[in-house]
């Protein structure tokens, strides 16, 4: 918790200024037309700057276990990048015709998909009738980049953030985001779920808190197949952020977002017309006062 009181981040939000004030005179002329075009220059930056080739490929299927109402398929992925992503597919027994589904992104634990309340989520929504999907991001499950079991129980969810900042900011030295590996592998989960038989690709949605909150953004505004999109404990605005904490760790925070006049507002705007529901909490560490400020220029 740094906020303005830190030297450097001081700086920063000095230097965002101009930036910040520029993106207030943009909103208070927007109109429904200037909306409507900024959604799609919002789509052109992200798939310029987030989106990579990490399509998911090889698809492989280790293994069913069996449940009294669903199926478990343990999957894994290998991405473009060469990275194993092990993933579980949660289907139900009972289908009258193709089912809904569900991608859950992880938040922040270290146990990945096999955390107990991800579990009991994805039996949930299969046992009501709709699949349900969980993949393991780097530095979580069966993807942990810095092994130290010491560290790990000591520091708990912060030690994925350690080891998100260990990637990225490497990334950050050529120019990357590693942002863009996190977002690539979830619009590829989607473009997987749509290519399953069984489930209805009309009837997508995405529900994540946290980390797995920020990847159900990055969906909104980069897959066309969402219908439904539930982001919690993640959503505020770029300044709030900035003037109260600094900043989330590398996969929330990319390279040139606020500079070029966006903010996570933005996210939801190729998202119009379509169901949204943000959740967020008075002792969060993304401040409410900012996601009031998402809803209100949302509306």
């Amino acid at each position: 918790m740094y906020g303005l009181t830190d030297p450097i981040i001081g700086r920063c939000y000095a230097s965002l200024a101009p930036a910040f004030a520029a993106r207030e005179e943009a909103l208070r002329l927007q109109t429904p037309q200037t909306a409507l075009a900024r959604a799609e220059s919002v789509k052109k930056f992200f798939k310029k700057n987030i989106l990579t080739s990490c399509a998911f490929t090889g698809v492989l299927r280790t293994a069913i276990l069996e449940e009294t109402d669903f199926t478990i398929e343990k999957l894994c992925f290998e991405d473009a990048c060469g990275c194993a992503v092990p993933a579980n597919l949660y289907l139900p027994r009972k289908r009258d015709g193709r089912v809904p589904a569900v991608l859950l992104p992880l938040g922040h634990y270290l146990e990945g998909k096999a955390n107990a309340a991800y579990q009991t989520m994805a039996r949930t929504f299969a046992e009501m009738g709709c699949a349900a999907l969980i993949f393991d991001p780097p530095g979580q499950g069966e993807r942990v980049l810095l092994d130290d079991p010491r560290k790990a129980e000591e520091k708990k969810d912060l030690w994925c953030v350690a080891q998100h900042m260990h990637w990225g900011d490497l990334c950050y030295l050529f120019g990357y985001n590693f942002a863009s590996l996190m977002a690539a592998e979830s619009l590829s989960a989607v473009t997987y779920l749509c290519e399953r038989e069984e489930i209805d690709a009309s009837r997508l949605g995405a529900v994540g808190q946290s980390g797995g909150g920020t990847a159900v953004q990055y969906l909104c505004a980069l897959s066309d197949a969402l219908s439904l999109a539930i982001p919690i404990h993640c959503t505020t605005t770029c300044r709030e952020m900035l003037r109260l904490h600094g900043v989330g760790d590398c996969e929330q925070s990319f390279l040139g977002f606020v500079r070029q006049g966006f903010d996570q507002v933005d996210f939801f705007l190729p998202f119009m017309g379509k169901d949204l529901l943000i959740l967020a909490g008075s002792e969060d560490y993304f401040p409410l006062s900012g996601a009031r400020e998402v809803q209100r220029q949302l509306s």
